[in-house]
């Protein structure tokens, strides 16, 4: 064998075992499974976990004056960050699949509120911005994707976010009767 094609083998060699061990890291690094309905994703330095699933297709309540005891649809989603990580932007997004009269007339409203209990979230009374507890409220007023919230500093004690979403009374007609709605929540971070 001449020098060339040793050199060609070796090389060749040498790059198949770094492409196998940097696949084999970024298997290890990024890990998400479902169990039972809870969705989770890993990361060597942020962990989010959706408690209960994304799905919101399910009949929207109808609610003229939202409050957390009488909306029962609600989206739980806990992060935070490894301790020794440095910081991140957490994202909660909603993504629309249906493009009828339901979301581009902004009928169906969200607030976002958050919590260190599963159980129980840091939101009071009413569910609109400036209220207590809550860090976002809003219309979900187009197809595809809008962001529901976002925070530049992922807490390192695990921090339920709940998303809470109804049909808004007012902004509800009888040309809505019979819509249908679909659309999931979902997440992401990125490390600052």
């Amino acid at each position: 064998m001449d020098k060339k094609k040793l050199i060609g083998t070796i090389l060749g060699i040498a790059l198949f075992a770094a492409l196998i061990a940097g696949a084999t890291f970024a298997w290890l690094t990024f890990n998400a499974t479902i169990v039972n309905g809870t969705y989770n994703a890993t990361s060597e330095n942020f962990v989010i976990n959706y408690a209960g699933g994304t799905d919101i297709t399910q009949i929207l309540d109808i609610e003229s004056a939202p409050t957390v005891s009488n909306i029962t649809k609600v989206v739980k989603v806990s992060a935070y960050r490894d301790t020794t990580s440095s910081t991140g932007t957490l994202y909660l997004k909603l993504t629309s699949s249906t493009a009828t009269s339901l979301t581009t007339g902004s009928v169906i409203k969200y607030a976002v509120c958050s919590a260190t209990s599963s159980t129980s979230t840091n939101c009071t009374g009413s569910l609109t911005n400036g209220s207590a507890g809550v860090l976002n409220a809003g219309a979900v007023n187009k197809t595809g994707e809008i962001t529901l919230y976002s925070t530049s500093n992922i807490p390192t004690e695990q921090t339920y976010y709940w998303i809470y979403f109804w049909i808004d009374a007012a902004t509800f007609t009888n040309t809505h009767l019979g819509q249908s709605y679909a659309g999931y929540v979902h997440a992401s971070a990125t490390q600052n």
